[in-house]
This record gives structure tokens, sequence and C-alpha cells, in this order.
């Protein structure tokens, strides 16, 4: 069982009308468990607002925010967010 399927998160979310990603990066040599880059492995930028993981979220969430009125109050609080600050370094990591 995957962590997506297990976690529950897609059942509650689609009990509650959310929209949830579940983002993946695929395996390498340097993080062979295509685990989210929370210790710098993609570059000395990754916990910034210009790493390549979040840049592609924020795609996603554009892409998501097309057509629907809630979800683009939500990218615009987003987007001033993501332009004003540095993500936070929670030490956490989802395999």
């Amino acid at each position: 069982m995957t962590f997506t399927e297990g976690s529950g998160f897609a059942r509650w979310a689609d009990t509650n009308r959310v929209v949830i990603l579940f983002p993946q990066v695929e395996a390498s040599i340097l993080n062979p468990k295509a685990c989210w880059d929370w210790w710098g492995y993609t570059g000395k930028d990754f916990l910034t607002k210009d790493a390549p993981q979040i840049a592609a979220i924020w795609r996603m969430v554009e892409r998501l925010a097309r057509g629907n009125k809630t979800a683009k109050a939500s990218a615009a609080f987003l987007e001033r967010r993501r332009t004003s600050h540095v993500l936070p370094n929670d030490g956490g990591a989802a395999d």
C-alpha cells in the first residue's frame, strides 16, 4: 500500500470537497526512495519559492485554480505568501 492509498487523505478530501495534490518524484542515485527534497538534493534553494519542487507544485495549483473561484482566491493567498516568504524547514520528511 502506498502512502497515498493508506493515508486516508483522499477519502477525507472527497468527503469534505477538498482537492489534494499528491506530488511524486522519481527515484535517483541521490534520492533512491524518491523522497520530497527536504535536505537539498535538488540544489541550494530547495527551501525557497524558487526550488524546483515548489515551482512544480505552484504550477499544479495554478492549473487547478483556473475556472474555480474558491481555488482562485486560495491561489491568490498562496501567491502572496509564496512571493514574500522562504518556506520554513520543519525537519520532517514524507517517504
